[in-house]
């Protein structure tokens, strides 16, 4: 990144709640055990290791906001397709074992979705929104 150039990154930090279900899953089975390492899981950064990684890269921080946001579907059917189509991106299990996964993901984390008045089906997560401007290197 060119000094004075600006990075945006709007990404999900490790402390979001999606992500515990998504692990406890992933943990549920011993067939998927073998998984585990490779899941994006273990990948995923805190908020506190982004401004680490800014101070570390000699980013200014223009803008750190976490959000509580949440994906909303028509029904829980909905939500298993939305899955389906970047669950592949967080753990690389077989096609074959995606629909079990998912089954496994619902049930561990029924308790954190909740249902709006017109009954759509919200499952919470936490985001960052950040802006970056790489420092001007200072001659001596």
């Amino acid at each position: 990144m060119k000094p004075g150039g600006t990075l945006y990154i709007v990404t999900y930090p490790s402390e979001s709640p999606d992500w515990d279900y998504y692990k406890k899953a992933l943990e549920s089975k011993s067939k998927w055990s073998s998984y585990q390492e490779k899941s994006m899981y273990c990948k995923i950064l805190s908020s506190k290791d982004y401004r680490q990684l800014a101070f570390k890269h000699d980013l200014e921080i223009l803008q750190f906001d976490i959000e509580d946001d949440s994906s909303i579907h028509p029904d829980i059917e909905n939500f298993k397709e939305y899955a389906k189509a970047w669950m592949p991106l967080f753990v690389p299990l077989p096609a074959q074992e995606l629909d079990e996964y998912i089954n496994s993901v619902i049930e561990h984390g029924k308790t954190q979705f909740y249902y709006d008045n017109d009954k759509n089906l919200h499952v919470p997560f936490k985001k960052i929104i950040m802006t970056f401007k790489k420092k001007q290197s200072h001659s001596s």
